[in-house]
């Protein structure tokens, strides 16, 4: 395999390994900003429906049945005074769409003014979110494919022009005949370990040549 392929292999390899762990934290960052603002939505609408529960005492007694976004059931005070709240994802069975539908939940619990607990669970539909998440992903993948091909054809051609330095010294070694003049070698560069190299072919061969003349007297 030759050098500049072997080196493109790797920094291919490199680059494709990096990308994709800079996608996935990409991706799973914005899923955890789009969660984040999903449950803060979620904890304002709490605070509208039990303030308006208790702003309108005569709608708890629906309790234990299923608005559109939220549920309410009675608790007992244990349960009340115990309570954690929660947020989890789950599907929920929509009458109207006749179907489930992937719901983000948050549970909590309020006492009313005569010091009865109910447990509320709210609701958002999280079909929204899938879609920007989607479409994110189709983004970045498609990103993510343009940088990588810009960046590789732009790695090629730096490394073709960063080794030619190096196909010429090899080019300058075929062209040596045993016991001929050493042909000047022609072959200017910036970097430092192709001068060496250079100069340690250039003394390499004028050692051979005087150990061939010795060899033929």
């Amino acid at each position: 395999m030759k050098l500049i392929r072997y080196t493109y292999t790797r920094l291919f390899a490199l680059i494709l390994v990096i990308f994709i762990l800079w996608g996935a934290l990409f991706y799973w960052s914005i899923i955890d900003e789009v969660m984040d603002e999903t449950d803060d939505r979620l904890l304002n609408n709490k605070g509208l429906v039990v303030h308006r529960m208790l702003q309108q005492p005569e709608r708890l007694m629906l309790a234990d049945t299923l608005s559109d976004n939220y549920r309410i059931r009675r608790i007992s005070e244990k349960e009340g005074l115990n309570y954690r709240d929660s947020f989890y994802d789950a599907k929920i069975y929509i009458q109207i769409e006749n179907e489930y539908e992937p719901m983000r939940v948050y549970k909590s619990s309020f006492k009313d003014s005569a010091g009865q607990f109910y447990e509320i669970e709210l609701f958002l539909s999280t079909i929204e979110r899938d879609n920007i998440i989607e479409n994110i992903f189709f983004y970045l993948i498609l990103l993510f494919v343009l940088l990588l091909g810009i960046l590789l054809v732009g790695m090629r051609l730096v490394l073709k022009h960063t080794f030619r330095p190096l196909h010429k010294l090899l080019n300058w070694l075929n062209s040596i005949v045993p016991g001929n003049e050493v042909p000047a070698l022609n072959n200017d560069t910036e970097i430092t370990e192709f001068k060496m190299l250079n100069d340690a072919a250039i003394n390499m061969q004028q050692r051979s040549k005087k150990a061939y003349a010795q060899l033929h007297f």
